[in-house]
């Protein structure tokens, strides 16, 4: 890969290839020195607060790099597992190479995919992702997989590079240079991106730091080394010593080098809980081709179960303010999917009510019979697709809600 392309997006394989070289590099250093880099030092004991010392934990740092969080973690926290996992092998190497150094038992390591884990729903208590995101083009999509696979009520720690730090400038000058970056692609966030990225995927936030200022000006005496190895150090012995103290670390929450947001799955509001009567969810198989896009697959008869008389799709949803559905049906089963963007899905069986967000293309929600639904809320980018059991029958739709409480009364099938 050339470095002097100038920045752009560029494929999973290529980013996989700067990051294998980059481990090649470290393999063979001496583990000793993974502990004392200033830029582990800092940021260690600020991610540590946010993780509980309760025993029997499962933890995963995904996306670990060298390994050293999580291998400190493991040793850190002895009573829980620490799963250590990266796509590269190189850089598990590496990781476990510290695990040996400082002899922690309770590390596993596997090679995973943030885009694709082999993990079941709800199963780690702790997910730390520490610089990951800001190098996947459709991060998104890495931060759906991190949920689908954290318990409900457990926490997410997401970090990324801070677009408010020297370190942006260091960005700018390389590319008024003609010179790419040496990471190639990396997007810088903004607080408010990430705090955004976490509610929009149901996310309670709990909270937000961050941390070394001065390591974006250490980045820029590549254009004038003593002046900007003296300033960088000047800056953060001020910060760290005089400043942060007094305003509880304002300099390194907001303006340092990497920022970071602390989020819980929520217990009582897990999207896919199905409430209601006659419902359910179905979950497609989805297979992350990026950057050739991604590809989900339904099948009459075994993932959708009945036989798919009749598809339908909504899209063009630019009024945010529309609603859809507003009926019911005797008989029809349908399986409702978002495949693109985001809306929410209201279900009531004439005595509970329910509300999902769907914002996922492979999961879909049951619309069985003698059940009312209302479609609200679209994002302007969202497309409904619909799979049905029969063929359209006006007769078998109720199209007044005193009609459809009068129906299931009178006669109320209870088909779960």
């Amino acid at each position: 890969m050339n470095k002097n392309k100038k920045f752009k997006i560029i494929s999973k394989k290529e980013i996989n290839m700067v990051w294998r070289e980059e481990w090649k590099k470290d393999i063979n250093s001496n583990p000793k020195a993974f502990w004392g880099q200033r830029l582990f030092l800092e940021g260690y004991l600020v991610f540590k607060k946010y993780i509980s010392e309760k025993a029997g934990q499962i933890i995963l740092d995904i996306g670990s790099g060298t390994g050293r969080y999580g291998v400190k973690f493991a040793q850190d926290f002895p009573n829980s597992k620490v799963i250590i996992s990266d796509i590269l092998e190189e850089s598990l190497v590496i990781g476990r190479k510290l695990a040996d150094y400082l002899g922690v038992k309770n590390a596993q390591f596997q090679k995973e995919d943030v885009l694709k884990m082999s993990f079941p729903d709800n199963h780690f208590d702790v997910i730390f992702c520490d610089v990951l995101i800001q190098h996947i083009p459709n991060y998104e999509a890495a931060m759906s997989e991190m949920k689908r696979v954290l318990k409900p009520g457990g926490r997410i720690i997401v970090s990324a590079v801070n677009y408010w730090n020297p370190h942006t400038l260091y960005k700018f000058f390389l590319k008024l240079r003609g010179k790419g970056y040496e990471y190639n692609y990396e997007k810088s966030f903004k607080k408010k991106e990430l705090r955004k990225l976490f509610e929009d995927f149901n996310l309670e936030v709990v909270g937000e730091d961050g941390f070394y200022f001065a390591y974006g000006l250490f980045r820029l005496k590549k254009y004038y080394d003593k002046f900007f190895r003296f300033l960088g150090g000047a800056c953060n012995r001020i910060v760290t010593k005089f400043i942060d103290p007094v305003t509880n670390r304002f300099v390194s929450r907001f303006f340092g080098f990497e920022i970071f947001i602390v989020g819980e799955k929520k217990k009582d509001d897990d999207q896919y809980k199905i409430k209601v009567k006659n419902s359910g969810i179905v979950k497609l198989q989805f297979y992350n081709d990026f950057p050739d896009g991604n590809l989900v697959i339904a099948e009459s008869l075994k993932s959708v179960p009945f036989e798919i008389k009749r598809i339908y799709f909504v899209n063009s949803l630019h009024n945010q303010e529309a609603i859809r559905g507003k009926h019911a049906h005797k008989k029809l089963e349908q399986y409702i999917f978002c495949i693109n963007g985001k809306f929410t899905l209201s279900l009531d069986d004439g005595t509970v009510k329910q509300k999902i967000r769907l914002d996922s293309p492979y999961y879909g929600v049951r619309l069985g019979p003698e059940l009312w639904h209302t479609m609200i809320e679209f994002s302007p980018d969202c497309v409904i697709l619909v799979f049905a059991g029969d063929y359209y029958n006006e007769s078998d739709y109720i199209r007044d809600y005193d009609e459809f409480l009068k129906y299931i009364k009178n006669n109320r099938n209870d088909i779960i």
